[in-house]
């Protein structure tokens, strides 16, 4: 539901530099150049309203059918094989310390691990040009009271304060460039899965994402 209101933002932008258009064209206020930008614009939002809704039918299309049961550390494991090229690429390596004893669980394995790519790759991202040499992604899975718990830590710039209300929102980013879809469908895929999807501040600065998956037995 709150994607879907949501969407309501790049089609009332839409609207907004339409009316702008026909003004312009109608008064004759406008330059060509500035008419030009403005339906540069609405192409853009387009595209961008576009993009949320070929990423939900994505999304859509999977549902409880294709999930397995899977060892979550074999399944963790698979997920940073297509990070390798991105901590390659940064110099930043990436450290993974499975669960021990850790139960099946039953998910699909494709959307779960989107999630962690998702996340891992946020965490490289925010350390892209770090000076002190000791820059590293730290992913974690642990068992308690029946859930796995994965954690992925960075020692990046860490989350603003004025973003975290808004950090799983749709559309909101802190990139240059991006959707802002990222975060927001990593929380859903984890709340279909019945866990949760968090984030705390490191003492030592950066942040740590952390999301819960029920074992076998306790979904």
């Amino acid at each position: 539901a709150g994607i879907a209101h949501e969407i309501n933002q790049p089609l009332a932008a839409i609207a907004t530099y339409a009316q702008a258009s026909r003004r312009m064209l109608e008064t004759g206020t406008g330059s060509l150049d500035r008419v030009k930008e403005t339906v540069e614009k609405i192409a853009e939002q387009a595209l961008r309203a576009g993009e949320v809704i070929r990423r939900l039918r994505q999304f859509a299309r999977r549902n409880e059918g294709d999930r397995q049961q899977i060892d979550p550390n074999v399944l963790i494991q698979d997920a940073l094989r297509l990070c390798e090229v991105d901590s390659r690429v940064l110099e930043i390596p990436i450290e993974f310390v499975p669960a021990r004893d850790a139960p099946f669980v039953r998910v699909d394995a494709i959307q779960i691990q989107q999630v962690v790519v998702n996340l891992v790759r946020n965490a490289l991202e925010s350390m892209d040009g770090a000076s002190d040499g000791g820059a590293r992604v730290l992913v974690r899975a642990e068992v308690k009271d029946g859930l796995v718990n994965v954690s992925v830590r960075d020692r990046g710039a860490g989350v603003p304060r004025e973003a975290e209300s808004e950090l799983f929102h749709p559309f909101f980013t802190t990139k240059r460039q991006g959707m802002g879809m990222g975060l927001s469908i990593c929380r859903s895929i984890i709340t279909a899965h019945g866990g949760k999807l968090d984030f705390v501040r490191n003492p030592e600065g950066g942040t740590t994402f952390r999301f819960t998956i029920p074992g076998e037995g306790n979904s």
